[in-house]
């Protein structure tokens, strides 16, 4: 087929579906589920997905769902991916289909990631008989906590048929709707955690020549690690150390025992992660030896940082500007600290990670992610859909 042929076929059943789509995604925000729960989220998604002709990979195991459109033709794989979970959140939107359950919230647009995937499918559904190759549809779950991405592909989720091209997106904020943001290169951190129990010797605040104060040892380790890890490290490759919680005692004349330091690190490379973590660790020796304390620090590596493949970024801007112009098309110029586990995918296939852009001003839609109030306009989800349909079909031909 003619890609002038498809392109108008897209853009005219995208707005005959578009009906479906916000009643899918609005269902699904009505409806949230938390990490590794998703099970009415799984059962609403396969009901939806009995309607058409795809098979089901009975391997995949938990809450997930991988689908598979395979083309009349033999020919390569690509796959999308969405992931299903929510977050505890209580929703303050005000709107009519706000979250059923209390504390619990779409503010992450996860919603609206299972809709891209939902809708694409039901447009490309009408392609079957043309397609050379498989579509794989990849809803996954517990993003937001122990990176389900990981398990998914132990289950095969890349396998049968073996995907050459995977794509994934958020929902992003940040830029207006109506266009994508594209970037090479590393496009979200790691979120590595860490934790430091400072051991001191408690004893009478009045009396300080007979105590190992763990608060001022934990002070001197979170205000050192400006001038004696970040300050030292390579500025052209970005590392954030945020300490976000300190507890030490409860009395206002007792010096405590213990204190601990829990926060995040965000980084870009294996490199950077061995840095800060191999850093940390003779920061807080040094500091607490030298005042005769111990201490215990746990450092844990979550998901590695998501890297864009160069020639997929190239790939889905030719495809995309087709479609949606090329003006709508951005270069996101800094990756964002926020992560995704999306990355386990990129490190197994060439892919990419995109944003699609929601922010409207004028309809209120400005909402950062992770917040109460966050929600999206959804003519965002007729750009997600078009750009994923039009990379597939282009990507296959």
């Amino acid at each position: 087929m003619d890609k002038k042929d498809y392109i108008g076929i897209i853009n005219k059943r995208v707005d005959q579906l578009y009906p479906e789509f916000v009643k899918i995604r609005r269902f699904l925000h009505e409806n949230p589920e938390l990490s590794t729960k998703e099970f009415n989220t799984q059962k609403y998604l396969l009901k939806l997905l009995d309607k058409y002709d795809v098979e089901i990979d009975s391997n995949i195991k938990g809450t997930g769902i991988c689908a598979t459109l395979k083309g009349k033709f033999p020919g390569k794989t690509i796959a999308f991916r969405g992931d299903m979970d929510a977050l505890n959140i209580k929703e303050e939107t005000g709107l009519p289909y706000k979250s059923a359950k209390d504390g619990i919230m779409h503010a992450c647009g996860h919603d609206s990631h299972m809709t891209f995937l939902m809708g694409s499918l039901m447009v490309l559904s009408e392609f079957k008989d043309q397609l050379k190759g498989n579509i794989k549809f990849i809803f996954q779950p517990a993003e937001e906590s122990v990176g389900g991405a990981r398990e998914m592909i132990e289950d095969g989720a890349l396998n049968n048929p073996k995907v050459d091209l995977i794509i994934g997106s958020h929902i992003w904020p940040e830029i207006d709707t109506g266009t994508i943001g594209l970037k090479k290169g590393p496009i979200m951190s790691s979120p590595d955690i860490f934790e430091i129990e400072v051991i001191g010797k408690g004893g009478h605040a009045g009396k300080p020549d007979k105590v190992v104060d763990p608060i001022m040892l934990a002070g001197e380790i979170i205000t050192s690690i400006e001038n004696k890890i970040l300050r030292p490290s390579n500025p052209f490759e970005p590392i954030v150390i945020t300490s976000c919680s300190i507890n030490g005692g409860n009395s206002y004349n007792v010096v405590p025992d213990t204190c601990t330091i829990k926060g995040t690190v965000r980084t870009f490379s294996e490199k950077s992660r061995d840095y800060v973590e191999g850093k940390m660790k003779n920061l807080i020796n040094s500091v607490v030896n030298m005042s005769g304390g111990q201490s215990e620090f746990k450092y844990i590596r979550r998901f590695p940082p998501t890297i864009n493949e160069s020639n997929t970024i190239d790939f889905i801007y030719e495809s995309a500007s087709e479609i949606i112009g090329a003006s709508n098309v951005l270069n996101i110029k800094y990756p964002s600290m926020s992560s995704e586990d999306f990355s386990y995918f990129l490190n197994e296939i060439p892919g990419a990670y995109i944003f699609i852009g929601t922010r409207n001003e004028k309809k209120n839609f400005i909402y950062d992610l992770h917040n109460q109030k966050f929600t999206i306009d959804e003519e965002a989800l007729k750009v997600g859909i078009k750009v994923f349909v039009k990379s597939a079909l282009d990507y296959l031909q």
